[in-house]
């Protein structure tokens, strides 16, 4: 049990480090403002995600894994929507396992070497339940567009609203005839 006191006596660094881990996927300026807005409705990734690190950590210390925090299923929901390949929507649940031996120390890893065995088991069965979500939704956003296509409301998806392409036609129709008078 000594590992995972040290776990919880490190939390904040740990969710801290990990949290800039997370935000790496995403270009400067956006980390930059995911990190410092902490408004939960101006910032809706920046504040799942902190939350997520935060709670992840906090039930990792405790040893009650048995399902994501909220705020990280609602974080890993958000990924889904944005153009990251799996492996790299959900990679970030591994690196949590070299920052905490970074900030508990490898000593302390080695002398409770069974300990931190059972820590490592937790993050990838936390991994695991997070690549399942993550998947999951995916399909569902798969399955929503096949039966958009299949409606006839792909244009509505995919370029804005169908009477935006009746204007765009029209507009073209105006073009032509325009240069066809100036002739």
């Amino acid at each position: 049990m000594i590992l995972r006191e040290a776990l919880a006596e490190n939390r904040v660094i740990i969710a801290e480090k990990w949290l800039d881990s997370i935000l790496t996927s995403y270009h400067e300026d956006g980390a930059r403002f995911f990190k410092k807005q902490k408004d939960r409705f101006a910032n809706p990734l920046g504040y799942n995600a902190r939350m997520g690190a935060e709670r992840t950590v906090e039930r990792l210390a405790a040893g009650e894994v048995s399902d994501l925090p909220p705020e990280l299923v609602q974080f890993i929901k958000l990924r889904a929507v944005q153009t990251f390949k799996p492996s790299e929507a959900i990679g970030f649940m591994y690196e949590l396992k070299q920052i905490s031996a970074k900030v508990c120390g490898m000593d302390l890893m080695a002398a409770n070497f069974s300990e931190w065995q059972a820590i490592e088991a937790d993050i990838d069965k936390l991994a695991l339940q997070a690549f399942d979500l993550f998947m999951a939704d995916r399909e569902l956003i798969y399955k929503i567009k096949l039966e958009e296509f299949k409606s006839g409301n792909a244009g509505t998806a995919n370029g804005g609203c169908p009477s935006g392409a009746v204007l765009r036609k029209h507009n073209a129709e105006k073009i032509e005839l325009k240069v066809i008078r100036d002739c």
